[in-house]
């Protein structure tokens, strides 16, 4: 982790409140609530129960990427709350 200038007053107070802010809580990330997300997918089973009753009109030969992985991925990125189209997936 790089040296960092601490900074802890960067607000103005509120009435006898001071307000700090801390950047020193280790190594964090964005994406853990998608391991849990991916955890119970497993468990339940359900994108692969999803990606069963979907028709798939692509060329089985030409494909790279099963519908259940499609799938996964699209609704990860939703979740993460990135803007996609499974059209785009469908049709690639």
């Amino acid at each position: 982790m790089p040296d960092c200038t601490v900074q802890r007053e960067l607000f103005v107070g509120v009435g006898r409140r001071r307000i700090e802010v801390g950047f020193d809580g280790g190594d964090v990330t964005s994406d853990a609530g998608l391991l849990l997300i991916c955890k119970a997918d497993e468990h339940m089973g359900l994108l692969a129960r999803v990606a069963a009753v979907l028709p798939d009109p692509r060329d089985p030969q030409r494909v790279e990427h099963s519908l259940v992985e499609l799938l996964a991925n699209g609704s990860m990125v939703s979740c993460k709350g990135m803007r996609i189209f499974i059209e785009n997936y469908l049709t690639t």
